[in-house]
């Protein structure tokens, strides 16, 4: 009867300390906490005392039999989500992928030692104690980043998502307490082996299927917003023709209005004379009198966005200086290549206009081209004060708040860089915000 004991009494130690184990890597793996990180730590101790107290009341009050092991095994991982709901601010389907990940993870540990080491020895909970830190270090240094990006989709329901490795788990649990009721202390080894190999080939295929659907997601977007983007500097271009138009119909006009207004002065005909004036005030009025359209380059849509960000420029009280020798032929589209102008310009007015220290000088925006063979080398550069949070993945600046002006746009820019294979870099150096683009 002693060896039962012995059995069961370590099985379920080793399910108890599970959660306990498990807990700390899921602190360091999730990006957002509801509360400060010293708080966050007294409610990882005060967690890892309810994990190792819970199991004790129970085993007291149950002894170690199969129901006190599947209650642990229950009620500790039901306590750690909630836990981790009531302190992440990371969305709950989003949340629950990633609980649902590690307990995965968990999982194929325990197999995989299950069968090199029975569960009925404490050498057990030594060797998943060491593999387990082992594991997380490598899911921490290697895994991290991508499992953050592959989260950062929103066209994915992710709880739904999770019924994959759900399911990966539930089979591993099955495989486990049936080779271990059949075999009384350990898992086969190649079945496990096996196993283990296929629910990790299975969660590289989702992540592989999920990437290559943001990335048309991230594609559909990008032609979206480049098919809006297109139809309203054809609109720009189409007012500043017709603008242009009207100013110089209403110059060419202007000389012979102005020699009737002068024939019925000479004639004393001031009814006439103000007849006249009226209709030249109407026709100013009709002509749309904005400022002209300064021809930078010759082409209409790169035109068009210099001056819009002239007329932003003004408006925000900061200078803008244009020195760009655009070439007649490019290896890109010039709509899309407007449209990162329009983006990385824009982006750099609000960042100067933002900038409150003007000690060392007025804010101010710049776009220059240096001759670079046959490519086109690009140096847009503004005055900035203060830091900049950059997106690690593209490089670029990644907006605190998706409000904000300043940061928008910066994938559109990413994307183009990546189509046409462009180098696309930033850096800051007193005081000063240099986007360069060599294309």
């Amino acid at each position: 009867m002693t060896e039962p004991n012995s059995l069961n009494l370590w099985s379920y130690i080793a399910t108890a300390l599970m959660p306990a184990i498990i807990a700390p890597f899921t602190l360091l793996l999730l990006p957002k906490w509801r509360f400060s990180r010293r708080q966050m730590y007294l409610v990882l101790f005060l967690a890892e005392l309810i994990f190792l107290l819970l199991p004790t009341l129970i085993l007291r009050l149950l002894g170690p039999g199969e129901k006190a092991l599947y209650l642990v095994g229950f009620l500790s991982p039901s306590i750690a989500v909630v836990l981790l709901f009531l302190c992440s601010l990371f969305p709950k389907g989003k949340l629950i992928f990633l609980i649902v990940t590690l307990t995965m993870n968990a999982s194929i540990c325990d197999v995989l030692i299950t069968a090199f080491v029975p569960r009925n020895c404490p050498q057990w909970i030594l060797v998943f104690l060491l593999a387990t830190v082992a594991e997380n270090a490598v899911v921490y240094r290697y895994c991290r980043k991508p499992l953050h990006k592959m989260l950062e989709s929103d066209h994915v329901n992710w709880g739904h998502i999770s019924i994959v490795p759900f399911s990966l788990i539930l089979s591993l649990v099955t495989f486990e307490l049936h080779a271990m009721q059949v075999l009384n202390k350990r898992t086969p080894l190649l079945p496990s082996v096996c196993l283990c190999a296929a629910c990790v080939i299975i969660y590289l295929a989702l992540y592989n299927v999920q990437q290559t659907l943001l990335t048309h997601a991230q594609t559909e977007q990008y032609n979206s917003s480049l098919q809006s983007t297109f139809h309203f500097l054809q609109t720009q271009a189409s007012s500043a023709r017709a603008s242009e138009e009207k100013i110089r119909i209403f110059r060419h006009d202007t000389r012979h209005y102005l020699r009737l207004l002068q024939g019925s002065l000479e004639q004393n005909d001031t009814a006439n004379a103000m007849k006249l004036l009226v209709r030249l005030m109407e026709i100013n009025d009709t002509a749309v009198l904005s400022p002209r359209s300064i021809p930078y380059t010759g082409h209409v849509f790169i035109d068009t966005v210099l001056n819009q960000t002239r007329k932003l420029a003004e408006e925000q009280q900061v200078e803008f200086q244009v020195n760009l020798d655009y070439p007649d032929r490019l290896r890109v589209d010039e709509v899309e290549l407007a449209v990162v102008l329009s983006n990385a310009l824009e982006n750099a007015v609000y960042a100067a206009a933002g900038t409150e220290d003007r000690k060392s000088g007025p804010n101010r925006v710049s776009i220059r081209s240096y001759p670079c063979r046959q490519e086109l080398f690009l140096v847009i550069s503004n005055t900035i004060h203060g830091s900049v949070r950059f997106n690690e993945e593209t490089g670029l600046p990644a907006p605190a708040n998706r409000s904000e002006h300043h940061g928008y746009g910066t994938l559109s820019m990413y994307q183009f860089a990546r189509k046409y294979h462009c180098t696309l870099d930033c850096n800051i150096k007193k005081n000063t915000f240099y986007l360069r683009l060599l294309i």
